[in-house]
């Protein structure tokens, strides 16, 4: 079995970047050998990184961050989500990132989703990209960015739904890859 996490970062209820998160959750469901789990930090409580835990996140007395590390630590992969914020990702995400280290991602496939409002831009998945480099995960090649016109709104509920089949065939090809190299870490580290 393997365990994939996605981490969203997005403060928004009803965001594209939740609705994006939820599309690859449910393309994951559909392998019989997935567990997907999706950690939406808008509703995970979590205190502001105290670099007093650094070292060993996992003794952080407080249980969102308990969960939080525990969820990551048994993820074979790691899908990291976020809006653009003024051309990088979210607080959220960052605080999150922050309270973790390079224990809880090393060699480990992250792929990388973000959204912007009326333009798509890669700025927020080039800052994660560091982030993930630099906590020694692997980021996939393939990455995810969409705009507010690849999506659809239900004016009455407020629900956004994906619509672009350009954005649906590149969550294929998202998903084929995170596989692909989880698959082949995980047999590199069963030898």
């Amino acid at each position: 079995m393997t365990n994939i996490l996605i981490i969203l970062g997005s403060a928004t209820v009803n965001s594209h970047t939740l609705c994006l998160a939820r599309f690859i959750e449910s393309e994951l469901n559909k392998f019989d050998d997935i567990h997907v789990e999706l950690i939406d930090l808008c509703e995970l409580n979590l205190p502001f990184a105290n670099p007093k835990y650094h070292h060993n996140p996992e003794d952080y007395p407080n249980k969102e961050v308990q969960y939080l590390v525990k969820a990551v630590n048994n993820a074979d992969s790691i899908i990291l989500g976020s809006p653009n914020y003024h051309g990088s990702y979210s607080a959220l995400l960052k605080n999150a990132l922050d309270i973790l280290n390079m224990d809880n991602f090393k060699n480990k496939p992250v792929g990388i989703i973000s959204n912007s409002g009326g333009l798509r831009s890669t700025e927020p998945i080039t800052q994660m990209r560091l982030v993930v480099r630099n906590l020694l995960g692997l980021a996939i090649p393939n990455q995810i960015s969409t705009c507010r016109s690849d999506y659809s709104k239900n004016n009455e509920t407020g629900q956004v739904t994906l619509s672009s089949n350009d954005i649906k065939m590149r969550v294929h090809n998202f998903i084929e890859e995170i596989l692909n190299i989880s698959y082949k870490v995980n047999e590199r580290d069963l030898v």
